[in-house]
């Protein structure tokens, strides 16, 4: 079980379908206004945005928190080369939220890696709301488990085409889960450097999981964040939050500007 505060970059993602079931997914917080998911979990009701909730700094799943804070989506923007194959090329979404976050001890935005030469190694950290075991059984809190980043050839050896946006690492992922950010501990940060993309429905054993290469979408995020957007419906254009992220080594550390202000390179 995570500790309230320990990861407060996570947002778990609600879709209240059109028959009124709800689907979850996860996400993280990259600004006050903007939430980092998968286009797999979020594409099929993009024009509906209203129907997403997204709630950060949430650790129990049975109970409304103190330190919980949800919001609506203004926005669903995937990414415009997303090709809904199972496989999941270019499989990155951005969600805009219609009121911004407050940061606090319990809600922070993640690191981002910004270098997309580089192939993700080691062990990472998975943290998500979805299915606990293969049986379905629901989590009741967020949490956490350690994965350890296959070489790229046993990767690509287990995809029907290459796919460079992708790596993996051995199965540690339910149903639920999808858009979950990958983190690897960077000094006093965790850095965010994939997020779980396509795959089987529940791999605690058998294939790996797949996640995005995050840092390969380094400057379609940074882009995106930074441009105004068109308010509905008399299309006047306004700024929105934006972050600014700075290349330091491999990383980059994410820091927020105010609701009034917004950051272009």
């Amino acid at each position: 079980m995570v500790q309230p505060g320990e990861l407060p970059f996570n947002a778990l993602i609600e879709l209240t379908k059109q028959d009124s079931s709800v689907r979850t997914s996860c996400g993280s917080v990259l600004s006050m206004q903007w939430i980092l998911t998968s286009s797999s979990s979020v594409q099929q009701d993009s024009t509906r945005p209203g129907a997403f909730t997204v709630h950060a700094g949430k650790y129990d799943l049975l109970q409304r928190e103190g330190s919980e804070q949800s919001r609506s989506v203004q926005r669903v923007l995937c990414h415009p080369e997303f090709d809904g194959s199972v496989e999941g090329h270019n499989d990155i979404a951005l969600l805009l939220l219609a009121k911004s976050l407050s940061f606090n001890d319990y809600v922070q935005p993640v690191a981002l890696e910004t270098n997309g030469l580089v192939y993700p190694t080691g062990v990472a950290t998975i943290s998500g709301y979805g299915s606990i075991r293969a049986d379905g059984s629901k989590a009741s809190y967020l949490t956490r488990w350690s994965v350890t980043i296959m070489a790229p050839e046993v990767c690509i050896a287990t995809l029907a085409s290459s796919n460079l946006s992708l790596f993996c690492t051995d199965p540690a992922t339910c149903e639920g889960d999808w858009g979950a950010p990958l983190v690897q501990r960077r000094g006093d940060q965790w850095v965010q450097i994939g997020l779980m993309s396509s795959g089987t429905q529940c791999v605690f054993f058998g294939p790996p999981t797949y996640y995005t290469h995050v840092a390969r979408f380094f400057s379609w995020i940074n882009e995106t964040i930074s441009t105004p957007v068109a308010d509905e419906p008399d299309g006047a254009v306004r700024p929105v939050s934006g972050v600014l992220l700075i290349g330091a080594l491999l990383t980059a550390t994410l820091y927020y500007l105010t609701h009034k202000q917004y950051i272009t390179q």
